[in-house]
């Protein structure tokens, strides 16, 4: 439980920018951000940014001939955690095959999991311990102010620290959004936010568990919900309209509503870990 009792800076180090590549062809760049499973290190973030594939279609996403088959990590240098050491990790092994855990195994669902490999002694890493998270089984309601952390148009703030800004919860967290394992956020947001942690921020307050107890605090609390996927766009067969009525704008055509993926779709990968 102690790593929810953190300062802000705990958790803005938690969200990571990473590179992604074709051998040594740079391609993009994302968010996401490590968890820490039986002793071992796993980055957690979207299907598609590693794969450039639509996780409903599995077409490609990619405008370019390439897709990505190594992601540089930006991690903490140790006892530095303000300057950052670029460390490659592989996507894809010498036979084609994949190394990272996606939602094949559990349906349609935009997450994926990649195991570390590539430690440097010279390195610290900052896990998001969402186990304990998940222990704090809080009450939450539509309107609730959330906040994400996020590298928006690969800006940064200091260094590669993360940019946050403020968003609500758009839908009830105990139902998911059409038939996947997500709930809805309002926030302007616009390209590379996919992948960026969402959390909730009590400051001083009382919050309500899900059995309706109120618990009274005196210090300031961090609640990790999960993780920004995709904006909510307007449905393709309506867009043909849109654009015989000269609509100009892309963003236009979608939505500040955003899908974000609940924490239960780790647990349910972490089963198929014996195969990753």
């Amino acid at each position: 439980m102690s790593q929810i009792m953190c300062n802000k800076s705990y958790f803005s180090l938690t969200s990571l920018k990473i590179d992604l590549y074709f051998d040594t062809k740079f391609l993009s760049t994302a968010t996401w951000f490590i968890i820490q499973v039986n002793w071992e290190y796993i980055l957690v973030t979207n299907y598609h940014v590693l794969s450039w594939r639509h996780f409903e279609t599995w077409k490609s996403l990619s405008i370019q001939s390439s897709i990505p088959n190594k992601v540089a990590i930006w991690h903490h240098i140790r006892e530095r955690p303000w300057y950052y050491k670029k460390v490659f990790e592989d996507l894809i092994d010498s036979d084609g095959k994949e190394l990272f855990l996606d939602w094949k195994k559990i349906g349609n669902c935009d997450v994926a999991l990649l195991k570390i490999k590539n430690i440097p002694s010279d390195i610290s890493i900052y896990d998001i311990d969402y186990i304990n998270h998940k222990s704090l089984d809080v009450q939450f309601f539509p309107g609730q102010p959330l906040l994400i952390a996020w590298f928006p148009y690969w800006l940064s703030s200091y260094s590669l620290m993360p940019i946050w800004k403020s968003g609500i919860l758009a839908s009830e967290m105990d139902f998911d959004f059409k038939w996947f394992n997500c709930f809805l956020v309002d926030a302007w947001t616009r390209g590379w936010m996919s992948w960026s942690p969402v959390f909730v921020y009590f400051n001083n307050w009382a919050y309500t568990l899900k059995d309706w107890t109120q618990i009274l605090r005196s210090e300031n609390l961090y609640k990790f919900l999960w993780i920004y996927s995709s904006r909510l766009c307007i449905p393709s067969d309506e867009r043909t309209k849109l654009w015989e009525d000269n609509c100009k704008q892309l963003d236009s055509l979608g939505s500040d509503i955003w899908q974000v993926w609940k924490e239960s779709n780790i647990d349910i990968l972490l089963k198929y870990t014996i195969d990753f």
